[in-house]
């Protein structure tokens, strides 16, 4: 009888208190018309009708939690996720062998290049491709330092001039996971250099 009760309250759990007190009180009935009418069975169904609908009471309390954590958590990695498309900054992540593991959306406005065609390249692939060693070094150093802070230049694909600054720094040491924030200073620098002149 316990079947219907698990049942109903995965199902509706949003009315567990109801549908656990309903079914308790058709068990308490059923149970009244099967056995001999003594003090002694009706207080055994009783406290089984009463048992039966803390259980339902429970199991749907446990679902709602568990649903509403599920709810909680898949907002909070859609937030994070629509966080890191929207960052200014170009971010990469990548392993020690050199494979990019992801990226977001600053990274086409920041190479010139398709963010799914970036997905598919190496460190070394990227570096050779926008013309930058000092990029891949960056890149690179991070696995013998833990952390490193450089700035570099390079050419967007359309012969465009970009200087940036790249963070890298070490995710997860165990899975030898990296990443690397390329912020766009070509504004600053070129101003910094009409001053010089």
């Amino acid at each position: 009888f316990y079947f219907p009760l698990i049942l109903f309250n995965l199902k509706f759990y949003e009315k567990g208190l109801a549908i656990s007190t309903v079914l308790g009180i058709i068990y308490f009935a059923v149970s009244l018309m099967l056995v001999e009418l003594q003090a002694e069975n009706i207080l055994i169904s009783f406290s089984i009708m009463v048992t039966y609908i803390a259980v339902g009471i429970s199991i749907s309390f446990i679902y709602k939690t568990y649903n509403e954590s599920r709810k909680n958590l898949i907002n909070s990695i859609n937030s994070y996720e629509d966080l890191f498309e929207e960052i200014q900054d170009a971010i990469i992540v990548y392993d020690s062998n050199g494979s990019i593991l992801g990226v977001n959306n600053g990274v086409s406005r920041l190479f010139g290049l398709d963010k799914k065609y970036v997905s598919f390249l190496k460190i070394d692939d990227l570096a050779g491709f926008i013309g930058s060693e000092n990029l891949k070094k960056a890149f690179y150093d991070v696995t013998l330092s833990g952390s490193v802070f450089t700035d570099t230049e390079f050419r967007q694909s359309d012969g465009t001039l970009k200087y940036v600054e790249i963070h890298s720094g070490v995710i997860n040491p165990a899975e030898g996971v990296m990443r690397a924030y390329i912020r766009d200073v070509t504004g600053r620098v070129l101003a910094e250099q009409k001053i010089q002149a």
